[in-house]
């Protein structure tokens, strides 16, 4: 009866798993070995992620697309890390990445924001920006940007935060170029289908919130 038991626990475990795995699959990063019959069958949008290059890794700017929406909330960010290690940015004059991914077909939308920065979280809320796309479309949606007030100085030339304003940048020819070397077989394929572009439309003033500090219990004696 016990393992009988235990057995049906680990089986309850392991659909939850399956179903956060599953979700977690919305926003794939499309392959780089992708064919061109692959890409016909797919919905993807390029989006670039970015902050002023003046912060280097002393700040991350997060955009999140369908926040909302549970399965398939994508998080996209500034800054990607390997094992805590910064990932080097793609870009030479903004700190950031090109993010390539395949959607469900039919309307999206971006529609939250913040920058970490040295245990700070700076965040707005803002009108969410809406877009569509179809299968078998490549759509460059624009760079995603966070403009910052730098603060004081970090390790290894990093700057901090003091607040940020979120924008909408046009960059299509160096993300584009860069999407087409990445997936070949999107070349030629990408259309042009900018968000609005300028800053995000506030609906709130931004605010700042800390990161609890956690310290640890030391047992007594």
């Amino acid at each position: 009866m016990y393992f009988h038991q235990m057995s049906r626990i680990a089986i309850q475990w392991i659909g939850l798993f399956l179903t956060t795995l599953l979700g977690a699959c919305s926003g794939t990063p499309v392959s780089p070995n992708a064919s061109a019959s692959d890409i016909g069958q797919k919905a993807i949008v390029l989006i670039s992620v970015s902050h002023d290059q003046g912060a280097g890794n002393g700040a991350n700017a997060i955009f999140y697309l369908d926040e909302s929406r549970y399965p398939g909330r994508v998080v996209m960010k500034s800054i990607q890390d390997n094992l805590s290690i910064p990932v080097k940015s793609d870009f030479r004059d903004r700190r950031g990445h090109l993010y390539v991914l395949e959607l469900e077909p039919g309307s999206h939308t971006i529609d939250g924001w913040q920058v970490a920065s040295a245990g700070a979280r700076i965040s707005a809320p803002v009108e969410p920006l809406q877009f569509e796309v179809k299968r078998g479309e490549v759509l460059y949606l624009g760079n995603l940007h966070a403009k910052l007030v730098l603060g004081h100085g970090m390790l290894f030339g990093a700057r901090s935060a003091s607040n940020a304003m979120p924008v909408v940048v046009d960059r299509h020819e160096e993300d584009i170029a860069l999407a087409e070397a990445r997936v070949p077989a999107m070349k030629g394929q990408i259309r042009v289908a900018l968000l609005s572009l300028g800053p995000l439309m506030p609906v709130g003033e931004a605010s700042k919130r800390y990161d609890p500090v956690v310290i640890p219990k030391v047992p007594t004696k």
